[in-house]
């Protein structure tokens, strides 16, 4: 293998050995060997010859050399040796280079000497190319500047079914359309782990860049990894389970009066938590205070202890503090002097009061007074009203930090510091995303008369890295926006938001890993994840990730999960 230097002058000087004048070619041939370059010399040098040049003569053995020397060359000081072949090429042509002084000669460089080498370097990183190409398993394309085919292994002849004799040199576009390779050379960008679709009966995951020499893209390199038989496998087991999940929407619209908590997902231990005091405190008519971030599901476990209250058959109503001032906030409850306050057709009922950091100190001690005596005037008929209501509120921020700060009244705080339930973010629940995600993708899918029938494992790796700072709103709408957008009935990487997939690529891999790795390790992390949260029962792991159970078991064993 050729040294480093192969870029500088360095790389190709020849040793000098200086001889006198006289000498015929066989003395020459065997002082100068096969490497050194003979420098003839009196009292100053007056010629050079190579020792490629030196062996190629067809002459007699006794032919003396002084006629055959080159006494054109210039003598160049130490110092270029380190400055870079091209910059010299024009010079080389014309002449050969000595590098030293008359008196100390370091070495030559002759053009014939380093073409030679170029040629030995080209020949070594063709043989290393080649064998390199071989040696992987995905499907290598090679193209230049034109699209011509210069690089096929046998992975990819195994693959398309062409030998590499019969595509090399040919352009790839009159075997293929929708190239990926041609999309980057002609953006100038890299793309890894992107899914691709090259003709109707295979699918890939596939690595593309341009070649550059310089700024100047000189071709393209693309790697395949097959995972045709994954998703055939997949869009199969998926086709079975489609009838099980319709029959599964109609139970649940059927049964959701008499569950009322089969709309809260997920088996988070703080969830479980959480949704165990809603159930004892459901039935009463005790005030409850919901502390979350928003997007967490603060409004879905209020309106879920509604249903399931003794208040069920009887109104639910919000009233949001946020962006509401005083005196509109006070009409929207009690009433106006041309409408009625929404208490007017809530007695019996739940109101629900979101945003209770906004909630201005004025109107906490009205609200305060209408939970204690159960009455109000109207200022739409100015009349005294009776109403019975459950009452629960929600905020960011928790009670005692509104009271410290004085954004909550005293008697208000220990009026509402009752039963607080904490509502965990979406960041510290990760195992509940596939969950919760299946179940916005199959409501949308019956929204928009789509038939998803799932999605790739880079989808779901992509979601489980991300901090989802909307929560599980944000999740939702992001399941609604790949529903939508997609085109196939596999959710694909590219059907994705920009911000879960920045500049278009799918998903950071490292660069030194295999595409097969990328999509076994996200499937792998995925699986054990879900198998910890639910202590290894099968059964429910398989109901969390959307899949039959005896998918979930081939999975398992072919990652060496069992």
């Amino acid at each position: 293998m050729q040294s480093c230097d192969a870029g500088r002058l360095a790389g190709y000087l020849l040793p000098v050995l200086v001889v006198p004048t006289g000498l015929n070619i066989r003395q020459a041939r065997q002082l100068a060997g096969r490497s050194k370059v003979l420098a003839v010399k009196e009292q100053r040098v007056h010629g050079l010859i190579s020792p490629l040049r030196l062996h190629s003569l067809s002459v007699e053995p006794g032919t003396a050399l002084d006629g055959l020397i080159c006494g054109d060359y210039r003598l160049v000081s130490p110092e270029v040796l380190e400055q870079p072949l091209d910059a010299w090429l024009l010079e080389l042509i014309r002449q050969p280079l000595l590098v030293g002084g008359e008196e100390e000669l370091l070495g030559a460089i002759f053009l014939e000497h380093v073409l030679h080498s170029l040629w030995q370097i080209m020949q070594e990183q063709s043989s290393v190319l080649k064998t390199l190409l071989e040696l992987l398993d995905e499907a290598i394309c090679i193209v230049d500047s034109g699209g011509r085919v210069t690089g096929w292994n046998q992975a990819a002849e195994k693959m398309y079914n062409y030998s590499a004799r019969e595509i090399t040199g040919q352009k790839l576009s009159d075997y293929f359309s929708n190239l990926v390779i041609s999309k980057v050379m002609r953006r100038d960008e890299i793309i890894r782990a992107n899914y691709h679709r090259p003709c109707p009966d295979r699918h890939v995951l596939i690595n593309a860049a341009p070649v550059k020499v310089g700024s100047k893209i000189v071709g393209g390199i693309s790697v395949e990894k097959d995972i045709s038989e994954t998703v055939q496998l997949s869009q199969e087991l998926n086709l079975r389970t489609v009838r099980l999940q319709e029959l599964e929407a109609r139970l649940s619209q059927i049964t959701v009066q008499n569950q009322p908590w089969q709309d809260i997902r997920g088996g988070h231990g703080g969830l479980k938590d959480v949704l165990a005091m809603a159930r004892r405190i459901a039935t009463t008519d005790s005030t409850v205070v919901i502390k979350g971030e928003p997007g967490s599901g603060r409004e879905l476990l209020a309106r879920t202890i509604h249903r399931a209250s003794r208040r069920s058959q009887a109104p639910f109503a919000r009233l949001d503090c946020a962006g509401v001032g005083g005196k509109h906030w006070e009409e929207m409850l009690f009433g106006g002097a041309r409408t009625p306050g929404m208490l007017d057709e809530l007695t019996g009922g739940t109101l629900l009061i979101s945003s209770l950091e906004e909630l201005p100190v004025a109107q906490q001690y009205q609200l305060l007074r209408l939970m204690r005596d159960g009455r109000y005037i109207s200022a739409y008929d100015e009349k005294v009203h009776r109403v019975d209501l459950r009452y629960i509120f929600s905020t960011a921020v928790d009670l005692a930090t509104l009271y410290h700060r004085g954004k909550l009244r005293e008697d208000l705080y220990h009026q509402l510091n009752v039963v607080v339930l904490a509502m965990p973010p979406l960041r510290e629940r990760k195992e509940d995303i596939p969950e919760l995600f299946q179940y916005f993708v199959r409501y949308f899918a019956g929204q928009y008369g789509k038939a998803i029938q799932g999605w790739y494992p880079l989808v779901m790796s992509a979601l489980l890295n991300y901090d989802w700072p909307g929560n599980v709103r944000e999740l939702r709408s992001a399941a609604e926006h790949m529903v939508l957008v997609t085109t196939d009935k596999i959710l694909q990487p590219s059907d994705l938001p920009a911000y879960l997939s920045p500049a278009g690529e799918i998903i950071a891999v490292d660069g030194s890993s295999k595409l097969w790795l990328a999509t076994e390790q996200a499937e792998r992390d995925l699986i054990s994840r879900v198998l910890q949260q639910t202590g290894g029962n099968r059964s429910r792991a398989a109901r969390v990730l959307g899949v039959p159970r005896s998918t979930l078991y081939y999975k398992m064993k072919k990652l060496n999960l069992l």
